[in-house]
């Protein structure tokens, strides 16, 4: 079973992952991750 460390960190980088996606020019990896961030309520336009 992982450590609360290691989830936290997967976590961390998830996210971390998720955001920098949404601030990306490029259009395929903002269509790429366009239904995600919008589940999370992530405003990318």
């Amino acid at each position: 079973m992982a450590s609360l460390c290691q989830q936290g960190a997967v976590v961390l980088f998830g996210v971390l992952v998720l955001y920098a996606v949404g601030f990306l020019p490029m259009s395929a990896a903002h269509n790429a991750a366009h239904d995600t961030r919008h589940s999370f309520v992530f405003p990318c336009h």
